[in-house]
């Protein structure tokens, strides 16, 4: 077992063995329970701590020890249901990109657990995910409902904790570092969820296929180097002596589309050909994928 996983259990340990003396209402009994912790085999150090801090026979002292123990071992989490309601998406379609993220390792592979929902005789099963994770999840599913996950984190947040004791520096101290980490995990999780915002935007903003020239300049990049990219990444591709045709996957996927254009010659007769366009769909995949 590592010395982590053991730190782990130890600090749960600890945790339940002080919730038992604050939910112990009367003095006498308190005091009698931790007499017998400590005759008890509870690791060393849960006797250690009842045996040397006499502050422990008020809850306000067992509140204390739990505080300093409970941010590394009880770490806040939202359901996927949640979620699925605040990206307005069906359950299963969140889970199913949440499985997607951890195949592609981009987040750990989150607890289940059940959730009981208002009007049903039977919990659905849930994933439990970190403030972290469900950042990147909702950013994969609809970047556009961040502000709406970052006001849910804070009402949680507020919630579940109670108001510090001001008049303990130690514990406004804590407070204060707590609320300031907050804030920066969310602006670190917009920041990464700014490139499908503005694909978002993008796609919500074109009317029609562009030809890639366009495409290039909504996308603020040389019309060179989009070229350059999409025959790279094999969007795009040309026989010798032929115009740029789009990969059968990128039409069928609906990133690309084929249209026939007439071009009209300074001299010479018209000339009918088969252009390749990018779609509003792919104008947003590719406003999050080319750098």
């Amino acid at each position: 077992m590592s010395a982590n996983l053991v730190t782990y259990l130890t600090q749960k340990q600890i945790i339940i063995a002080l919730r038992e003396v604050i939910a112990c209402p009367h003095p006498q009994k308190r005091r009698a329970l931790i007499e017998k912790m400590k005759a008890s085999n509870a690791p060393d150090v849960i006797r250690s701590i009842l045996a040397s801090d006499a502050h422990l026979n008020s809850q306000q002292g067992a509140i204390m020890q739990i505080a300093q123990l409970e941010p590394q071992a009880d770490v806040a989490t939202m359901s996927s249901g949640e979620i699925a309601k605040l990206v307005e998406s069906r359950h299963d379609k969140v889970k199913q990109s949440i499985e997607r993220l951890v195949k592609r390792d981009v987040i750990t592979r989150p607890p289940m657990g059940d959730e009981f929902i208002v009007g049903k005789q039977r919990p659905q099963r849930v994933y439990r995910l970190t403030k972290r994770d469900s950042y990147v999840v909702v950013a994969q599913l609809s970047p556009e409902f961040t502000a709406r996950l970052v006001d849910r984190w804070q009402e949680l947040e507020s919630g579940a904790m109670a108001l510090p004791d001001f008049k303990n520096p130690a514990l406004a101290a804590r407070a204060w570092a707590d609320q300031v980490e907050g804030r920066q995990v969310a602006e670190v999780a917009l920041r990464h969820a700014q490139p499908m915002i503005d694909a978002h935007e993008i796609l919500l903003n074109s009317e029609g296929s562009l030809c890639i020239t366009d495409a290039a300049k909504t996308l603020q990049m040389r019309p060179k180097e989009l070229f350059a990219w999409l025959s790279e990444h094999r969007w795009i591709y040309r026989r010798k002596g032929s115009a740029w045709l789009g990969y059968s996957a990128m039409l069928v996927a609906g990133f690309l589309e084929h249209k026939i254009t007439t071009i009209t010659r300074t001299a010479g007769p018209k000339r009918v050909m088969e252009q390749v366009r990018v779609t509003p769909k792919g104008l947003a995949r590719l406003a999050r994928v080319v750098e």
